[in-house]
């Protein structure tokens, strides 16, 4: 997860670990500090998951994506590492490539659904006006009819839908479906690499 919730006094507010990486990255002092800030916020039990609220912990990596992940029972929105790695590299891809015209660039969105539904989005940016929605498909994740129900709400919501296809083979459910309705789509390959805590 890219996002978390955190506890103060003056309610709960959002950290975004991807625009803090944006703001500091490359200025040693700052992200030791931030280390130090979050390691302390998690231990005081103040850093939650904005889905199921139970404590998260920050990892700050020097050469990789920065995450939240559950101190323990990770729930469906912390997701898979290579979910986590494709939500970062999306969006420092959308960052490179629409940064002028880039309005917002947001993480793990609660989206109410038009029937009192919630659709938790992986990555959503506005550019230029336009809002689209990135979601992210993991085979044996869900099933092909979420997929599709899924889209459905984003499009009843305005939203353009890009899928991002993650861990599929070739010509899968998924890919037929994307093909045959001729909606926009990638695949991403992904090499995971673990770094010492």
């Amino acid at each position: 997860m890219l996002t978390a919730l955190l506890l103060s006094e003056r309610g709960p507010r959002e950290v975004d670990l991807f625009a803090l990486w944006r703001r500091i990255h490359g200025r040693g002092g700052l992200v030791a500090e931030a280390r130090r800030r979050l390691a302390a916020h998690a231990g005081a039990r103040r850093l939650v998951c904005k889905k199921c609220r139970r404590p998260v912990q920050a990892r700050l990596f020097e050469h990789r994506a920065w995450r939240f992940v559950h101190a323990r029972d990770a729930c469906d929105l912390e997701g898979s590492e290579a979910r986590g790695l494709v939500k970062w590299e999306l969006g420092r891809e959308l960052v490179r490539r629409h940064a002028p015209e880039l309005e917002r660039l947001a993480f793990e969105i609660r989206l109410p659904g038009p029937h009192r539904e919630v659709l938790w989005a992986p990555v959503l940016a506005r550019v230029r006006g336009l809002e689209r929605v990135y979601e992210i498909w993991e085979e044996g994740r869900e099933p092909l009819e979420d997929a599709r129900h899924r889209t459905r709400l984003h499009e009843r919501m305005g939203t353009q839908v890009f899928w991002v296809i993650l861990e599929a083979p070739s010509h899968s459910a998924i890919e037929r479906w994307l093909h045959r309705e001729a909606r926009p789509h990638y695949r991403a390959y992904v090499e995971t690499e673990m770094e010492p805590l």
